[in-house]
């Protein structure tokens, strides 16, 4: 049985008077996929937002494998092999999709300025990164991208460009928030894949997703996050039957809509 390899317990985020995230308490285990769903509103960019560090929590520890990581900061978080995609994609445009690819490596390379300059380990590194990012875009079906504008690319390719900027790190968990916004069915296909790829090769996935067949298809377990709160966590068949979710997105009349 695989280990727990991010432990969240007790998290919460407020802003103001309102409480976004609220003690919400997940255990995920190491080269699986888990996905955290719940309408729009429910609090899911938040909690990883707070888990990431691009947000300050209100209360609640956070471990990475055996390490505190509870408040600390996105670059922290990141080296120690957590990292994400957004929602919004955040991609510079006027960057080509190699380089953008490689700005995902920028905390593995030395510092030091000279280092840089005259090359030895930082020149090897960097030719290291650069060979696994022309696999990455292999992977991902870019390699005749490599050197054009990301701006100029579909928005479905757009959106392997970042996840490939994710990978180049060598994360050991990948959190992808909204991973199939914008695609089409085929584009949408593609990504399950290349999901289903990525867990076969021991990353663990966290996956903050809408869309229920990609959910239900890829997902090892799931948990359900509504007004901030976690209502419901299982199987997908679990989750799937549960009254509370089906309240949750249908709302409290869905019984009597269904007599």
């Amino acid at each position: 049985m695989n280990g727990t390899i991010l432990a969240i317990n007790g998290l919460s985020k407020n802003f103001g008077g309102v409480q976004a995230v609220q003690s919400v308490s997940l255990a995920i285990p190491a080269g699986r996929v888990f996905s955290v769903i719940g309408p729009n509103g429910a609090g899911k960019t938040t909690l990883i937002n707070v888990l990431t560090g691009i947000l300050p929590s209100s209360g609640g520890k956070v471990r990475f494998e055996d390490r505190d990581i509870t408040d600390a900061p996105a670059h922290i978080v990141a080296s120690a092999g957590m990292v994400r995609t957004f929602q919004n994609g955040r991609l510079f445009h006027r960057l080509t999709v190699m380089e953008n690819v490689l700005v995902g490596a920028h905390h593995l390379l030395p510092q030091s300025v000279w280092s840089a300059i005259a090359g030895g380990t930082a020149a090897r590194r960097m030719g290291e990164i650069r060979e696994r990012a022309r696999g990455l875009l292999a992977t991902l079906g870019l390699t005749n991208d490599a050197d054009r504008l990301v701006g100029a690319l579909p928005y479905g390719r757009q959106r392997m460009v970042e996840i490939a900027r994710a990978l180049v790190s060598k994360p050991k968990l990948l959190l992808l928030d909204e991973p199939a916004a914008g695609l089409n069915s085929s584009e949408v296909e593609r990504l399950r894949g290349i999901l289903a790829e990525l867990r076969t090769q021991g990353l663990t996935l966290v996956l903050v997703e809408h869309n229920m067949g990609l959910v239900m298809r890829v997902a090892d377990r799931i948990a359900v996050i509504s007004f901030g709160e976690k209502i419901a966590e299982g199987s997908p068949a679990e989750v799937r039957a549960d009254p509370k979710v089906l309240e949750a997105y249908l709302g409290h009349g869905y019984r009597h809509a269904e007599d």
